[in-house]
This record gives C-alpha cells, sequence and structure tokens, in this order.
C-alpha cells in the first residue's frame, strides 16, 4: 500500500506577511508619493488571507530560499531595505533622505548594499563581488587600513572591470576658498583601488552619489585603458528613471545605442491613433517588433489582423530613386506609418502605401 501526504496551500505564509506589512507601512507614510501608497492599498486586496507580523530584524533572518520560492528575493530585498531606511529616523516611517535626523553612515550602508544587490539582480555580464585588496607595500602592514570596495564588477570576458563605490552624501561637493570640488578623499580612495588591479585588465572607477539639486556625470581618464566617473542618481525620480541611470553604468555603448532606437521606435507606435471617418472607432497598434539590426532594418507591426512589414534594407534598389526616401532609416519608418495611419483614416486601408512597406494579409 502506497501512502501519499500532500501539503495544504496556504498563502498565510511569512513572505507573503512580510509583502504585506511592508505595504501596509507605505500606505500610512505621507512621505511617500501618492500615486505609489494608492498602488500599495490596492496591491493589498490580494493578501486578505494573509496575517499580519511586525516586522523586525529578527524575522529577515528566518527567511530562507530555494527553488520554490526563490521569486520572493528581489521582494524581500527592497522589503528589508525600507524597513532599515525605516529605522533611521528618530520618528518611525519618516524617509525623507536628506532629513538631518538621519544617520549619514547608515544611509550609505544601505545605499551601498542598494547597488551590490542591483547590479546582481538586474545584469548577467558582470560577475558581482566586493573584494578586498592587498596593499602593493613592504613592511610592517598591520596597520594599514584594510581596502574593500563597495562593488566590484567583472566582466565574463575576464578583461574589464568596474569598481564602483557608493558615497550618499548630502552634498557631492565640497567647499574649499569658494570654489566646489569633488570630496578630495573619495577621489583618492578610488584612485587607490584602480592602482591595485591588475595592468592587463580595462577599469573603470566609479563614484555614485544619491542627486541633491545637481545632476552630475564627468569621466576622466588617467590612461588608455583606466577611466574615472562621477555620477549621480536621483532616488527620488521613478524607478524607470533610475534603472536607466543605473543599468548605463554596465552597458556598451552598442547596446545603449540599440536601447535608444527601441524607445523611438517605441515612440513613433505610442503615438499613434488611427480614428477612420464617419466612425467614433480609435485604433491603435500595439503589436509591433523591431529585428534589432540598423544595416538591415526591419519593422512588423499589426493593425488589426493585418500585417506590414517596414524594411530599410543595407542598400536602397536603384528602382527607388524616383522616391523620397530619407537616409534616417527612423524617420522613414515614422513617414511611412504616418501615411498608413492616414490611409486608414481616410478608408482606403487596402493601397500599397509607402516604398519599404509590404502588406501581409
Amino acid at each position: 500500500m502506497l501512502v501519499c501526504e500532500k501539503d495544504e496551500y496556504s498563502p498565510d505564509i511569512l513572505l507573503n506577511q512580510v509583502m504585506k506589512s511592508t505595504l501596509q507601512s507605505i500606505c500610512v507614510n505621507r512621505y511617500v508619493k501618492k500615486e505609489t501608497r494608492k498602488k500599495s492599498f490596492m496591491q493589498l486586496d490580494y493578501l486578505h488571507e494573509v496575517g499580519e507580523i511586525q516586522l523586525t530584524k529578527k524575522v529577515f533572518t528566518q527567511i530562507y530560499y530555494g527553488r520554490h520560492n526563490v521569486h520572493y528575493k528581489r521582494m524581500i530585498h527592497l522589503a528589508k531595505m525600507l524597513f532599515e531606511l525605516s529605522l533611521l529616523s528618530h520618528k518611525q516611517g519618516k524617509w525623507s533622505l536628506f532629513s538631518a535626523e538621519l544617520d549619514e553612515k547608515a544611509l550609505n550602508g544601505i545605499f551601498e548594499k542598494f547597488l551590490f544587490h542591483f547590479y546582481r539582480i538586474e545584469q548577467k555580464e558582470y560577475r558581482v563581488s566586493s573584494e578586498v585588496l592587498k596593499w602593493g607595500l613592504e613592511g610592517n602592514t598591520a596597520f594599514l587600513p584594510q581596502m574593500k570596495t563597495d562593488v566590484s564588477l567583472t566582466h565574463k570576458n575576464g578583461q574589464e572591470k568596474i569598481i564602483i563605490d557608493a558615497k550618499f552624501y548630502k552634498n557631492t561637493f565640497q567647499e574649499n576658498f569658494g570654489k566646489s570640488t569633488f570630496h578630495s578623499h573619495n577621489m583618492y580612495q578610488l584612485f587607490t583601488y584602480l592602482m591595485h588591479q591588475k595592468k592587463e585588465l580595462q577599469l573603470r572607477g566609479i563614484l555614485i552619489y544619491p542627486t541633491n539639486g545637481m545632476d552630475v556625470d564627468e569621466k576622466y581618464q588617467w590612461s588608455e585603458d583606466v577611466w574615472m566617473e562621477v555620477m549621480t542618481v536621483d532616488l527620488d525620480g521613478a524607478w524607470k528613471e533610475i534603472y536607466g541611470r543605473l543599468i548605463g553604468v554596465v552597458q556598451s555603448e552598442d547596446s545603449k545605442k540599440i536601447e535608444q532606437i527601441q524607445a523611438r521606435i517605441d515612440e513613433i507606435f505610442k503615438g499613434i491613433e488611427i480614428r477612420p471617418e464617419y466612425t467614433n472607432e480609435v485604433i491603435l497598434i500595439t503589436e509591433y517588433e523591431w529585428n534589432g539590426k540598423m544595416n538591415n532594418f526591419r519593422v512588423e507591426y499589426f493593425i488589426g489582423s493585418t500585417k506590414y512589414v517596414f524594411h530599410y534594407p543595407e542598400r536602397l534598389s536603384p528602382e527607388l530613386d524616383v522616391y523620397e526616401i530619407s537616409g534616417d532609416r527612423l524617420e522613414q519608418l515614422e513617414n511611412e506609418v504616418m501615411y498608413v495611419k492616414r490611409m486608414m483614416a481616410r478608408g482606403i486601408g487596402a493601397k500599397e502605401y509607402y516604398p519599404l512597406t509590404e502588406i501581409l494579409r
């Protein structure tokens, strides 16, 4: 006889309890944006079967991950960060980042953790670590301070490395005799980290500060393979902006260009509203795809069940010389999509619209 015992599903588990308690704390915090509080309140509807707990440091030490719950990991990291941030204020729940009541050293630790886990989770090209460097000095090393990086990103090709130093300061600049400069000890520290790396590496050292009144993005070259950078990230901005700013650090120039092109394509299609004459109908183009290439540029999209293919080849056929075709592929795409829009609005949807657009029914 075979006896099987199965677990009963229950949503009332510690991970969901942490999620619910975090959402509740966001809902009642007047320093959080109203829109965020509203969205958090709406999410609570999904957790009506989950009990409430008081968040403590001990609660987070009781959480373990396996294959069945690893998808909670990012949420728990965010919940822990918000919990730690709330502890820094003398007034419970006050999260104003630059309030004088907040401990700058503790905030710097949270900022450092945030950057470390951001790059660990959001990208796969670099291995993320915090490394202890050895002084290249002879003598009694007992009195030498420890050199430990906040975030070290080592590319999987083994040839590129980025060292990030997180600095949560109220002011990105120091004042000296009326002149604003970057904090000298921060620059010295980062430069020292770079000078203790293998000579064959392509190195970038980056100081990252939170934006507080002024946006900064400066680059300095030491040699052909060694660069230092100072940048800020606006932690009060939308997540999309924070994400774009930070992920840009690890993107190649080609990747950044592709992202910019995709954003422009999104802008073209999301701005299209087709309003056929004599009807109240509004047609949007929501399904479209770019092949990711510029030399053989191709975008497919649907209007209703009809498929349209815009193809700008690497070399244009001499037969197309009779048309005024822009040398900018994105501009030509927008011209042809707008022409399609006008024809559709007039009810002439079956016409061959433009030289580079093919209609597939």
